[in-house]
């Protein structure tokens, strides 16, 4: 038997192997390219972090060196499990986002399993997520007494069904149409002075109301 220690990794992880395991190679011939890869992590970079078994988008959000040891130094990640977007569902104070709140970030071992290219793990379940949507996309048929779809579920997105018969409802009642044939009346006057670009704008903001 082999006794493994994972030298950047903590030591809980350590363990013993037999010397003819599948889970042994020649050293660099397996992780070369990752361990580079790992060099570069530095705080602000997105990464894909398991957290449970479930692999999320993730942010790395500080960097440290753990002493655990006298021969042993342990270069660590803090991990926000979540990505800052523009548009996020949630926000904290560096600003919105998409993923989980700080009440599970956690320090990751930077060498450790669990921390990966961003996208390399969590692309599978976005992959998936599109090749449902479409699926959903062919299935979908008007609603009675509509002739057109104007709204599908997305999944992670909006799956409300009262939601998405609003809207369309406001499509099959002429409500998208009318809007662009709206903003076409308004943007085809040329010659309209204030009072009376104000009195459209309210007349537009009342019909649009007035629809939904």
């Amino acid at each position: 038997m082999l006794h493994l220690e994972y030298i950047y990794d903590i030591k809980s992880v350590d363990r013993y192997l037999d010397r003819w395991s599948v889970e042994i190679a020649q050293f660099q011939s397996k992780t070369k390219e990752l361990w580079e890869w790992k060099e570069t992590v530095k705080v602000g970079m997105m990464v894909d972090a398991n957290d449970k078994s479930v692999w999320n988008k993730s942010t790395i959000l500080d960097i440290k060196d753990n002493q655990l040891g006298p021969d042993r130094i342990v270069k660590m990640a803090f991990i926000g499990y979540r990505i800052y977007v523009e548009n996020g569902n949630k926000s904290d104070d560096k600003g919105s986002f998409e993923g989980w709140s700080s009440k599970f970030d956690e320090w990751v071992p930077i060498y450790s399993p669990r921390i990966q290219p961003f996208f390399t793990k969590t692309q599978k379940g976005v992959q998936d997520d599109l090749d449902l949507d479409e699926e959903l996309d062919n299935l979908q048929q008007p609603e009675e007494g509509f002739v057109r779809v104007y709204a599908v579920p997305r999944i992670r997105k909006c799956i409300s069904s009262v939601f998405l018969h609003l809207i369309n409802l406001f499509g099959n009642k002429g409500g998208f149409d009318l809007i662009l044939q709206t903003l076409a009346k308004t943007e085809g006057s040329t010659e309209v002075n204030n009072d009376d670009s104000n009195n459209v704008e309210d007349l537009n903001l009342n019909i649009m109301a007035n629809i939904v």
